[in-house]
């Protein structure tokens, strides 16, 4: 395990199509028992559940509103009230890098049509769920936790181009997450 360095957590971030989530295990227990980890648990309306659909709500500033069960439910309630105009409301984007010559400067479209840099949004929801994460961990362990105590691993489809995995790296790394 000499390359997770002086990493404290090795932290696996699935980013899904439809669903998203993250696991990790202390690098002790990753070292003496590979099976024994704490995922992510997403409040959804009327169940726990350990991903959280890979939904993103921005403002007109193309900020973060809410992730997962929240973008859903807090869209939902902006459409349902036609105040949904000045929202960017991402669902199920990450295939759309799939089969598709991707750059830094692709744009995807939200429901509502408007487009955006598919870069800022991965690596929006890709820090949402590093935040995410990290709090947990910061509770558990009642301190900071600094740059190098994080192992991250992300996983992307085998079936991704280079260009598509490269992507992801870039979207990562700008969502604070180390080369």
């Amino acid at each position: 395990m000499a390359h997770l360095g002086n990493s404290i957590f090795v932290v696996g971030i699935d980013f899904g199509t439809t669903y998203s989530g993250y696991a990790f295990s202390s690098k002790q227990d990753f070292q003496n028992d590979p099976p024994k980890f704490t995922s992510s648990n997403w409040q959804g309306s009327k169940l726990m559940s350990m991903k959280a659909p890979t939904a993103v709500l921005l403002d007109e500033n193309k900020e973060l509103v809410a992730f997962g069960y929240e973008a859903e439910n807090i869209f939902s309630e902006k459409l349902a009230d036609g105040e949904h105009e000045n929202f960017y409301y991402f669902h199920q984007f990450k295939m759309l890098l799939h089969n598709q010559r991707v750059t830094r400067k692709t744009e995807i479209k939200e429901v509502s049509g408007k487009s955006m840099e598919a870069l800022k949004v991965f690596s929006i929801a890709i820090e949402h769920l590093k935040d995410h994460l990290t709090k947990k961990i910061q509770e558990r362990l009642k301190n900071k936790l600094g740059n190098d105590d994080l192992y991250f691993v992300l996983t992307v489809p085998a079936i991704w181009d280079d260009p598509a995995k490269q992507f992801m790296r870039e979207a990562a790394e700008n969502a604070g997450i180390k080369k």
